[in-house]
């Protein structure tokens, strides 16, 4: 009897979920700590947040130093900063996604061999559209800046040096949003290049 009891006790634990709050600086709004509720109730300006936010800053996943509180529509979100930088100034080819072993694409390109349409879109972790492998869209507003212009260059299949076409815009664009461009090509078969601003690129063509 006493085992069982046990036993409902331990799982009724697990079904208690982490309840967080975060401790902020009312004039820069800067979050200045993150933890338990419980730690934390009886310090000054103060408010619960999701627990997904904060175990992503507990982690290191996200940097507490470039998260904000910011009000949308009433409601008082995090606000994440990322000041991006090329990752090199090495073109790169964005490789097919049937050759590719990535699993969680930043940034995600399809052309439709048809309509000579390329769909671009952004990461939903990064708060764009496209979301793989059931990877959980991003909870929190990020506000990008630094170099944010991707640019793409359209060539001969495997040549960077043999140039088709140019696409280029910000990330700005790319949230909650998907652009699409039409490929001014000579031919289907073709390579995509990029200066990477994200990790993982990948392409699937249909």
């Amino acid at each position: 009897m006493e085992e069982i009891e046990f036993q409902q006790w331990i799982e009724s634990l697990q079904e208690i979920k982490n309840e967080y709050s975060v401790v902020f600086n009312p004039s820069s709004m800067k979050i200045i700590r993150v933890g338990p509720r419980h730690a934390l109730k009886n310090e000054e300006n103060c408010i619960d947040v999701d627990a997904d936010i904060a175990e992503s800053i507990l982690s290191g996943e996200v940097s507490i130093h470039s998260c904000y509180l910011d009000s949308i529509n009433g409601e008082i979100a995090i606000t994440e900063t990322k000041n991006l930088t090329k990752i090199d100034d090495v073109l790169h080819r964005v490789p097919e996604i049937s050759w590719s072993s990535i699993e969680t694409p930043d940034v995600y390109l399809k052309f439709d061999t048809e309509k000579d349409k390329i769909t671009i879109q952004l990461a939903a972790h990064w708060g764009g559209t496209h979301s793989f492998n059931n990877v959980t869209p991003s909870t929190r507003k990020i506000i990008w800046s630094g170099d944010t212009i991707m640019e793409f260059l359209v060539t001969d299949y495997n040549d960077p040096h043999i140039l088709y076409d140019t696409f280029n815009f910000t990330i700005q664009d790319l949230i909650k949003n998907q652009l699409e461009y039409i490929i001014n090509a000579p031919t289907t078969q073709f390579s995509v290049y990029t200066k990477r601003i994200f990790k993982n690129y990948v392409m699937e063509i249909e």
